[in-house]
């Protein structure tokens, strides 16, 4: 698997919606921002902002995660 390219799209990272999502990228949960998916899941907001960023696949604890805009 390759590691998506980083994704530029204009808006502010604190209101953008978000999904975590599985391996074929059906909808698990979906979250207001990444600072909600971040408590919630206890997961830091880095590792999820880098995953949405395609610095990363998934967080360390296996969760992916994608801009609910870009699913729609």
């Amino acid at each position: 698997d390759q590691i998506p390219q980083k994704i530029n799209l204009p808006r502010s990272k604190n209101e953008s919606k978000i999904a975590q999502v599985d391996e074929q990228g059906n909808v698990i949960r979906e979250f207001n921002s990444i600072k909600d998916a971040s408590k919630e899941l206890q997961l830091s907001y880095s590792g999820i902002s880098n995953v949405l960023q395609g610095y990363q696949k998934k967080t360390g604890k296996n969760y992916r995660f994608v801009y609910l805009e870009q699913i729609s």
